[in-house]
């Protein structure tokens, strides 16, 4: 049976219906009172000294390891190959002992990856695309759901946002039917305080029914994919049209936030976003703080960066909280870029999170160039973009522009291609009007095709 077929087919006050019960059920396994109670804990810890938080993820650690080693073939067997011993990883620097794994790796040894001392009952399977799209399953348990959630929502008290606070959401779930012409274009999802809104019909045409949605329900916080947030602000901005209410709080999650898409933010809502990066595999967690600091959430997760190419740091991340299937030391293939102390020596302080290790474009010596984002920082007539590169000799960008955009813009973009990129590699310019998502509503920024084994 075909429920997502079904439920296209129910008039909107039915859809209604389903998303409530949905939504139920979503609330009472992500905020039941588990949840609560490991929520307390967490904003208890936000008051610890770093030496505290240190101690503790140590701690969290190390239990972690022992129960890999003693109950996870996969780990039973890498330790005695390697001939180490659980005692001999006590803080995130002996982690270095260990080999890094990925999905390929999880994949092609899943069923090694399963603790035998979570019964099948107690394991619930999770699933997750990444942002290329790829699908991903593995197990978890309901209380590393509750953590999960926990250590999000705490982001979210300490940047001022009340738990049970109304919100309109702008995600990948396709809760309006793609064929639906008509308004209205969001569903509610109560039991989660949400109104979810759809993100694939965004458009000129539509931009009336979103506003006067948002002015009737008075929603104080937006929170969503960047490039829904941003082309819906980048529209408000072009038809001069702003909310007849303040919006109190933005916050962002599944891509990156780029200095220019912060300012298309502002400008339309009055309020800079807030970012937040949480891996569903809970490997890695990075929350931004009231300050506007990109803090790893360490209490949660254990996270290295390893030095790839142009300044960027892989992120290979240890979550603490999920024993029935543990990952350690997992390639989330993302990017940061860490912020330089004296003698340009990298600190711990992140500067910002660039995206995934495929984001670059590759030149005909073998050069990757990453932060392909900054050839659009000062170029404000851009609504959104793409580079695709199927090639070494040229890239193909493809651009949604505003009335605004003129010939002084294309040749300001031109110049900042070649300055990045060089003469040796053809830029193509390709206007459309819109931008395709990936299946789950994700923008990608960069497709290196040759990369994806396209070629």
């Amino acid at each position: 049976m075909d429920l997502i077929k079904i439920y296209n087919r129910l008039p909107v006050f039915a859809q209604n219906i389903a998303c409530y019960h949905e939504g139920k059920k979503i609330a009472s396994t992500r905020l039941n009172n588990d949840f609560h109670n490991l929520l307390s804990e967490y904003l208890e810890r936000s008051k610890w000294s770093e030496e505290e938080i240190e101690s503790y993820s140590n701690q969290g650690l190390l239990h972690l390891i022992r129960h890999a080693y003693e109950s996870v073939p996969y780990y039973n067997k890498i330790f005695k190959e390697l001939g180490v011993e659980p005692e001999d990883i006590k803080s995130k620097d002996d982690l270095r002992l260990l080999p890094i794994i990925n999905k390929k790796t999880i994949i092609e040894n899943f069923d090694d990856f399963i603790s035998n001392k979570v019964t099948p009952g107690q394991r619930l399977i999770s699933r997750t695309s990444g942002t290329t799209g790829t699908g991903f399953k593995f197990y978890t348990t309901l209380n590393a759901i509750n953590e999960q959630w926990a250590v999000w929502w705490r982001y979210r008290i300490n940047n001022g946002i009340k738990y049970g606070t109304n919100c309109a959401v702008f995600g990948g779930k396709t809760i309006v039917p793609a064929e639906q012409k008509k308004p209205p274009f969001f569903r509610f999802n109560t039991p989660c305080n949400q109104i979810y809104f759809s993100v694939y019909h965004i458009s000129e045409t539509n931009l009336k029914y979103y506003i006067n949605a948002l002015n009737k329900y008075k929603v104080p916080w937006i929170h969503g994919y960047t490039s829904a947030i941003v082309l819906l602000s980048n529209l408000m901005m072009k038809e001069n049209v702003s909310l007849d209410y303040q919006i109190e709080h933005i916050t962002t999650g599944s891509e990156n936030l780029m200095e220019h898409q912060k300012k298309a933010i502002f400008d339309a809502f009055g309020v800079w976003p807030k970012q937040h990066y949480g891996a569903a595999e809970g490997a890695a967690n990075i929350s931004e703080n009231f300050e506007g600091e990109l803090k790893i959430d360490e209490d949660f997760c254990v996270i290295e960066f390893l030095e790839n190419i142009n300044d960027q740091y892989r992120m290979i991340g240890t979550n603490l909280t999920n024993y029935a299937m543990p990952f350690i030391r997992y390639d989330t293939g993302d990017l940061v870029t860490l912020e330089k102390e004296c003698g340009n020596v990298p600190s711990l302080r992140i500067k910002d999170i660039d995206g995934r290790k495929e984001d670059y474009v590759l030149l005909p010596d073998g050069t990757k160039i990453g932060r392909m984002n900054l050839i659009f920082l000062y170029l404000t007539n851009i609504v959104e973009a793409q580079i695709i590169q199927s090639n070494l000799r040229e890239i193909n960008i493809y651009l949604v522009v505003n009335s605004n955009y003129s010939d002084i813009d294309e040749k300001a973009l031109l110049d900042a291609c070649k300055l990045k990129l060089g003469e040796k590699i053809r830029i193509n310019l390709i206007y459309v009007e819109k931008i395709p998502r990936t299946a789950n509503g994700k923008l990608r920024f960069v497709i290196n095709e040759m990369e994806n084994g396209k070629l």
